[in-house]
C-alpha cells in the first residue's frame, strides 16, 4: 500500500480502475474530476461521441500547461471506473465540462508536496 495516498475510497468505489490510473490518482500525478452530465457541452460531445454518455469521470493531468492540452488524452471512465474512451485534446476541451470529485479525500493527504514547476 503507498503511503499519502489522496482518496480513502477510491479502490472501493471505482474496482474497475486500472492500477496505473489508480496509482497516478492516488499520487495527484493525475487529477480526476466529475463530468458534469446536465451541461450543454457534456449533450453535445456525447452525441459526437457515443461511448461517453456512460461516462461519471475524467482523468486528465494536473501539469499540462493550458496552451499544451491539445497534446493531452483524457481517459473518460464509468460509474466502476472502466475506461470508456481516450479521447484527444484536439477533439475537446474540458473546461465548462468538469464538476468536484464525489471521491472522498484522505485527511492525512498532503497537497502541497506536490508542488509544480512552470519552469
Amino acid at each position: 500500500m503507498m503511503k499519502n495516498l489522496k482518496y480513502k475510497d477510491i479502490q472501493e468505489r471505482l474496482p474497475a480502475l486500472s492500477k496505473p490510473l489508480l496509482d497516478s490518482i492516488q499520487t495527484a500525478f493525475l487529477e480526476i474530476r466529475q463530468v458534469d452530465r446536465s451541461c450543454e457541452k457534456f449533450q453535445s460531445i456525447s452525441s459526437q461521441i457515443p461511448e461517453l454518455q456512460e461516462c461519471k469521470y475524467v482523468v486528465f493531468s494536473r501539469f499540462m500547461k493550458k496552451k499544451d492540452r491539445h497534446a493531452e488524452s483524457f481517459v473518460f471512465l464509468g460509474e466502476r471506473g472502466e475506461t470508456l474512451r481516450h479521447v484527444s485534446g484536439r477533439e475537446l476541451e474540458l473546461y465548462g465540462l468538469l464538476e468536484g470529485c464525489d471521491l472522498e479525500l484522505n485527511d492525512e493527504f498532503d497537497c502541497n508536496w506536490h508542488v509544480h514547476s512552470e519552469a
